[in-house]
């Protein structure tokens, strides 16, 4: 039979053992709540608060109508950004910019994985003044600058699952010639799937490949990230067609992708069935 002060010693370890655990659980709850209302309330304001800010040092005007965060579901909700000169003059801006980042998807993928990324109403103003500047030339020039790179880097790993943009206009007047000029292009809708590059990371170009080895192989072009590409993407397709229709998906296209190039390329339809 154990002495007394062993069992108690064994009941106080289960008690510290139970408060730790309880402990632990209030704080990760604590940390929970906190992140949560911090996404919800504190995030929004601080970038209503800071983005017309940051345009002040540019030299602009910036105006925000609304922000929304999920924290919990990873989403960015942005209503009625408007970027001005100083005098109240356009320059660009959006109805609505929404991102769905996908949290678990890019841990798994090892890459940022988006599910969507929506832009509607995106309005561009582009003026060429009398002296021959355009204003998006200045703002771009107003930016900060960084450090070059002294070696290039690869892009980063990601992933767009959907990417949108819709009724976009793009506006350009030039004030340099003897009569104003004004333009404009509009609708914009552009619509992407599947936008990625993690090809570059299946296939990078850095590799040594003995296609590429003169002492190997005849070519002389060093495309072997080019023939590797081609072979992933495929070369052929067959497609239905119906009272003169390719018969495509919702979501599905036909892109003509370039590896080695530029390059004159000819493309060759075979018709069966008919």
């Amino acid at each position: 039979m154990a002495p007394r002060w062993a069992e108690r010693w064994r009941r106080l370890g289960v008690r510290l053992r139970r408060r730790r655990v309880v402990i632990t659980l209030a704080v990760l709850a604590g940390l929970f709540v906190v992140y949560t209302l911090a996404g919800f309330f504190l995030v929004p304001r601080l970038i209503a608060r800071y983005v017309p800010r940051y345009a002040e040092q540019l030299g602009r005007r910036a105006q925000i109508g609304e922000v929304r965060v999920n924290p919990l579901l990873f989403k960015v909700d942005v209503r009625q950004l408007r970027l001005q000169e100083a005098d109240g003059r356009p320059l660009l801006g959006f109805d609505r910019l929404f991102i769905d980042f996908e949290l678990m998807s890019s841990i798994f993928r090892a890459a940022w994985t988006f599910a969507e990324i929506r832009l509607e109403g995106p309005r561009v103003d582009a003026v060429i003044a009398a002296d021959g500047r355009m204003n998006i030339a200045e703002l771009l020039g107003a930016l900060p600058k960084g450090e070059p790179a002294k070696q290039p880097t690869a892009p980063p790993r990601l992933l767009v699952q959907h990417a949108a943009v819709q009724d976009g206009v793009v506006s350009l007047t030039d004030l340099s010639g003897r009569a104003p000029q004004t333009a404009a292009v509009q609708p914009i809708n552009v619509e992407l799937h599947d936008i990625t590059t993690l090809l570059r990371r299946l296939i990078p170009s850095e590799q040594a490949y003995r296609h590429n080895d003169p002492a190997v192989s005849d070519d002389t072009r060093g495309n072997a990230t080019g023939h590797l590409s081609a072979i992933l993407l495929g070369q052929t397709l067959q497609i239905p067609v119906e009272h003169g229709r390719l018969m495509l998906g919702t979501w599905q296209s036909v892109l003509f992708c370039e590896f080695d190039g530029p390059q004159t390329r000819h493309v060759y339809v075979q018709v069966m069935g008919v």
